[in-house]
């Protein structure tokens, strides 16, 4: 009933695929649970039910499927309310038992937390240096061909660009 189930859900017959759920559920068959509150978490599943498949969710962990405190951090994380402390508690509680895709997620956290910092530090740099007005102005032949570019030596009509106007001000 339970392959029934989850072949119907990959099909896309959602109201098929809970029916063998339901049932799968009633058996006794543990992973059923996940997935009829993977089924009941979604929006556009037409029966959404977000506290039964928290309780579902919270079953299976109890049941000790390791999986269920992934499942439901991501449900806190993403969910509709967001409750982001009690999705890192879930997220800590299945890690703690080495649930892969809990860890991995810790990992992704970090990851976004150090590029974001260096994303900082180097936006940081860049701004100081684009701000800097104390760089040195070119001298000899190198400031000789900016000034005729610019049109302020022998040049006549000269195009006055965006950067001519920078050296002037």
């Amino acid at each position: 009933m339970y392959q029934h189930g989850r072949a119907l859900l990959a099909s896309g017959q959602l109201v098929f695929a809970r029916q063998d759920f339901e049932q799968a559920l009633e058996s006794g068959y543990r992973g059923a649970r996940l997935d009829l509150a993977s089924l009941l978490a979604q929006a556009s599943s037409g029966f959404a039910d977000l506290p039964r498949a928290a309780k579902l969710y919270e079953q299976a962990w109890e049941q000790g499927v390791r999986f269920a405190g992934f499942a439901l951090g991501e449900f806190y994380e993403h969910g509709v309310p967001t409750d982001s402390q009690r999705a890192w508690d879930w997220y800590q509680r299945a890690a703690d038992a080495g649930e892969p895709h809990a860890l991995a997620r810790f990992g992704a956290r970090e990851d976004s937390a150090a590029l974001s910092a260096e994303n900082a530090g180097n936006s940081a740099r860049i701004g100081s240096l684009l701000s800097s007005t104390t760089r040195p102005r070119p001298s000899g032949r190198a400031a000789r061909i900016g000034r005729m570019a610019c049109g302020e030596i022998g040049v006549i009509a000269a195009p006055r660009s965006r950067a001519c106007l920078r050296a002037k001000a």
